[in-house]
């Protein structure tokens, strides 16, 4: 049996002289305690186990180090492969599969330089050169092709490793396709339109630059139009913004959808574009160049349930020598604020005249800040008259600016500044009170009206009823005394009655101005709650001479009839139309006939001694 005597033990010292064990051997014979030789022996065997086992830990870690370097080039995220003193391909990495889109059976054995794209190898075989010459590279942008075929882009690292065989080197590339098209994606919006994705301000700046300047070495004149679309603001106020963006996008494809080769679409910004033309010849071309674009806006456009149909005006202007891209996009901006001014839907080319003009609207926009503060505006009045009794049943108010400097001024001089001015509601406010209060000074104790001409602006406007209402209250008129009228151009759909119907429920009458002349059609008066037609002028100056639009006055009339609505013929100037207008059953007039707008008191006096 064992026993501490039968047994002997050794220390296993390592080199380092820590203890790495004991080493236990038991005496064969029981009971006797081992010979000087067999513990000199046994000693001399522990140094030997000694340095097996650190040998053996050595291994085992050597091992398990190589396990790491594996599994760390393995898994690593950056694609790696190990190229060969020849450059190919000896080992690859997961990561480095999945780059290529190959698997490792495909890489290795194969040349790298394959893998890039063949305009990129010449500057590949450079970059190899400097690696197997003992230099790392690192961060070159370069480009891969994927077994696909798609094209890659990568940030390439070389690095020289000292070999048995030979120089080999480490290959590893960061794919940066990704962040390549995220930059790609903000340079495009930082150039773009975001809603309609046509170039904005600056990158279209810079194209027009670029254009005149291959004019200027080429020959041939460069245009540029500027579009604006025509009452998009009150497309916004009546179906909201989503469709007013609907309807830009929309225009946008319109525009491109025609241009040619050489033109260049933008978007200014808001509802305004602009288009860039080369190689165009004379002013002739230009102006078939903008036939063409506004022919293709002006296309129905349907947007969820609401249609539309677009139209825009157009400012241009051709190059000249010296011209910059500045003051050309200046001209024809004011080409445009002509176009607008003149009746919207026109073309104007930039002259000379506009530039005058151009400065005097700006004089105009600072002197009206003023002259409410001032009380410089007007109101003259026009009298409306019973066709059967030649007596007034009200005048319309018509506004005019008493300048200082330059005398009586009318609507054209200074009322599109005004509109697109934020004075436009508080004058309003002084017209609607202004009127109620001088409607007093008409008639003697007879019960008569005063008409008011309200802009698309003002009818989207919320508190346009509580204005119209504080006015007849301050005055003490009644509401069907107060006539409202709103231009039928201006009316885009149905959705305007909840605006006219609030107004018309107060107990005014509302008046549809300028009849016939917008596109809403006849059958639209009975959508809209309107009390009143307003035969245009244009139409009553052609009653004798043309057959067409004196169809168009009886077909209203009989229409407005039928309706019960009363009929009122603007711009009567002659008695022959006047007795036409009796004749077709036109109940009420007004025009220079029978008296010019005039101030309160003098408009009552002109028509007292009026008869037939």
């Amino acid at each position: 049996r064992w026993h501490p005597r039968d047994a002997l033990f050794a220390p296993l010292i390592g080199s380092d002289g820590g203890l790495l064990g004991v080493l236990s051997v038991d005496d064969p014979e029981d009971g006797m305690l081992p010979s000087r030789e067999r513990t000199a022996m046994l000693e001399a065997f522990a140094v030997q186990a000694s340095i097996a086992v650190e040998h053996a830990r050595a291994h085992q870690s050597l091992a398990e180090s190589e396990a790491l370097l594996h599994q760390m080039f393995e898994e690593a995220p950056v694609a790696k492969c190990l190229l060969d003193p020849d450059g190919v391909i000896v080992r690859v990495n997961r990561s480095f599969c999945e780059f290529f889109g190959r698997g490792p059976d495909e890489l290795i054995g194969l040349p790298a330089i394959e893998l890039a794209d063949p305009d990129d190898r010449e500057v590949a075989r450079s970059l190899k050169g400097q690696a197997y010459g003992g230099k790392i590279v690192r961060g070159v942008e370069r480009r891969y092709i994927r077994a696909d075929g798609e094209t890659r882009y990568g940030r390439l690292s070389l690095i020289p490793i000292e070999h048995a065989s030979g120089r080999a080197v480490l290959f590893a590339v960061v794919d940066t396709t990704h962040e390549r098209e995220a930059q790609a994606q903000l340079q495009h919006l930082a150039l773009h339109d975001a809603l309609t994705s046509l170039p904005n301000r600056n990158l279209i700046a810079d194209r027009l630059e670029q254009a005149l300047s291959r004019s200027a070495r080429e020959g041939g004149r460069v245009g540029v139009l500027v579009i604006d679309l025509d009452h998009f603001k009150l497309v916004n106020d009546s179906y909201g913004h989503p469709v007013g963006d609907q309807l830009l996008v929309s225009v946008a494809e319109s525009l491109t959808g025609v241009l040619r080769g050489a033109d260049t679409a933008g978007r200014l910004g808001g509802d305004e574009f602009i288009v860039v033309c080369e190689g165009v010849e004379d002013l002739q071309e230009l102006e078939l160049i903008a036939d063409r674009l506004r022919a293709a806006i002006r296309v129905p456009v349907t947007l969820g349930d609401v249609t539309l149909c677009p139209s825009a005006s157009v400012g241009a202007t051709l190059s000249f020598d010296g011209a910059s891209a500045d003051e050309l996009v200046a001209q024809a901006d004011m080409a445009l604020y002509r176009a607008k001014g003149q009746g919207r839907g026109r073309f104007e080319v930039f002259d000379e005249d506009m530039r005058s003009g151009s400065m005097q609207q700006l004089e105009v926009r600072a002197e009206l800040d003023q002259a409410l503060r001032r009380d410089e505006f007007r109101l003259h009045y026009q009298p409306i008259l019973d066709v059967a009794t030649s007596r007034p049943i009200g005048y319309e108010a018509l506004l005019r600016w008493e300048h200082p400097q330059r005398g009586l001024l009318y609507p054209g001089d200074f009322l599109d500044v005004l509109t697109d001015s934020e004075l436009e509601t508080p004058v309003t406010r002084w017209v609607l009170r202004r009127a109620c209060a001088d409607l007093r000074s008409f008639g003697d104790g007879e019960r008569l009206f005063v008409s008011v001409n309200l802009s698309p602006r003002q009818l989207t406007r919320d508190g346009l009823s509580a204005d119209v209402q504080a006015a007849l209250a301050d005055a003490s008129v009644d509401p069907d005394q107060l006539w409202l009228e709103i231009t039928e151009h201006d009316i885009l759909d149905v959705r305007h009655r909840s605006s006219l119907q609030s107004l018309q429920d107060l107990g005014c009458r509302i008046a549809l101005d300028d009849f016939g002349t917008g596109y809403s059609g006849l059958t639209y008066l009975q959508q809209l709650p309107a009390d009143v037609v307003k035969i245009d002028r244009g139409f009553v100056a052609r009653l004798a001479t043309d057959r067409v639009s004196a169809g168009i006055v009886a077909a209203v009339t009989d229409l407005a009839e039928l309706l019960e609505l009363t009929v009122v013929a603007e711009g009567v100037e002659t008695e022959e139309q006047l007795e036409m207008l009796r004749a077709m059953g036109v109940g009420y007039v007004q025009g220079f006939l029978f008296a010019r707008p005039q101030p309160a008191p003098a408009a009552a006096a002109a028509i007292a001694g009026y008869g037939p």
